[in-house]
């Protein structure tokens, strides 16, 4: 898969079923690490996790709040789920650690890193106050998570 620098890579790309389930997440989703194979990898990955996914079309950004010179590659999803938001973290963050993210380094926010994936909203239930920050996508994730709320 290639990933052109200049924006989009794809309309939405593995549509759900005609009626979406009742609940769910919207994930927002980065790599800046051999970006066209780690994001590819990344969707597989909550397919295969969730089932039917809906995916936004893919952007190259700058990275936001770290220095590096690798672009990111942003997105976001939204995957049909009854988890409760830390059990879906947790999923989320396990495909992290086995695409090789180092979540123990002290600087892992601001390293380079072959995924990254937040939970930035959720569909048919609120969040519960249970310690997870507010959900709202960053600017870089704005265009992305507009395509999946229409598509809801």
């Amino acid at each position: 898969m290639h990933i052109p620098p200049d924006g989009t890579l794809m309309d939405a790309l593995i549509p759900v079923p005609s009626a979406p389930p009742p609940g769910g997440y919207i994930l927002g989703i980065g790599t800046n690490v051999e970006t066209d194979l780690n994001a590819a990898r990344i969707a597989i990955r909550l397919a295969d996790l969730f089932g039917s996914v809906l995916l936004s079309r893919f952007y190259r950004t700058a990275p936001v709040g770290m220095a590096s010179a690798h672009s990111f590659v942003n997105y976001c999803a939204y995957v049909p789920s009854a988890l409760e938001p830390a059990c879906c973290k947790g999923l989320c963050v396990g495909i992290e650690l086995a695409l090789g993210r180092d979540r123990a380094h002290p600087c892992c926010k601001t390293r380079d890193r072959p995924a990254d994936i937040d939970l930035i909203g959720r569909v048919g239930r609120p969040i519960a106050a249970d310690g997870l920050a507010a959900l709202r996508p960053d600017a870089y994730l704005a265009a992305p998570f507009a395509e999946i709320v229409a598509l809801l």
